[in-house]
């Protein structure tokens, strides 16, 4: 709710127990010292309002600095209450300027919350980077030393051959990669992969897109022993000699 509707709120409530009172004045000829003191209470209220209002809009217009504000409301904090008015004669505060409402004590509270959680959340990121980088360090795989892709030799499941790892390390090798570069989101992608993208997403960091090319096409290397020509001639003579 806005102050002015606070404001209107406050005005009928007002105007409410003003009649009240003026009726009972005229019928019983008596004062009712509740309405009368309530009159009182929302009129103070109301001026109270309409100088939050005045101070919300001196923060928006910057005459006032709600960094101020913010220190202000920490000074005496925790501070023991050891003096307090407990006779029954308390001395009125009069009549003088109203104070406003309290306007930022709430709202930095908000904004102290929401940084100490992003403040988490990175602090998180950061650890789980670190921890990524560590595990890729560790394996070998990437590094400044030169890679030396494994001899191609069938193996059995689990194992990739020409990597050395089943798919589910080579996912995760892959994940930690993408993680030690702050890269979360390549993080996801790779987790929704399959084998054979990951496969090829890992021989194209290493740079080896042609090898994987041949490997799949089934590449072979030329065959040996006589050339064609050579065992035509040999298939001629077992005929004559038949």
């Amino acid at each position: 709710m806005s102050i002015h509707e606070l404001y209107c709120m406050v005005s009928l409530h007002f105007r409410k127990c003003r009649l009240a009172a003026r009726e009972i004045e005229e019928n019983e000829k008596s004062i009712d010292m509740s309405l009368v003191s309530w009159m009182f209470r929302l009129a103070a209220l109301a001026e109270r309002l309409k100088a939050t209002e005045d101070k919300i809009q001196k923060i928006k217009d910057g005459k006032i600095d709600s960094e101020k504000l913010l220190e202000q409301s920490q000074v005496f904090k925790g501070e023991p209450n050891i003096r307090r008015d407990i006779s029954n004669q308390k001395v009125s505060s009069g009549l003088r300027r109203p104070s406003s409402l309290p306007v930022m004590k709430s709202h930095a509270k908000e904004i102290k919350r929401q940084k100490q959680r992003l403040e988490k959340q990175e602090k998180a990121k950061q650890r789980e980077m670190e921890r990524a980088a560590k595990r890729v360090e560790k394996s070998g795989f990437f590094g400044s030393a030169p890679f030396e892709p494994k001899p191609f030799r069938p193996m059995p499941l689990p194992k990739i051959p020409g990597i050395g790892l089943n798919e589910v390390e080579l996912k995760r090798l892959l994940m930690d990669e993408a993680k030690s570069r702050g890269d979360m989101t390549e993080a996801g992608i790779i987790a929704a992969e399959s084998a054979q993208e990951n496969i090829r997403r890992f021989f194209k960091l290493k740079g080896l897109e042609a090898d994987l090319r041949n490997k799949e096409q089934g590449a072979r290397e030329p065959r040996s022993g006589p050339s064609d020509e050579t065992r035509k001639k040999l298939r001629e003579k077992r005929k004559k000699r038949e």
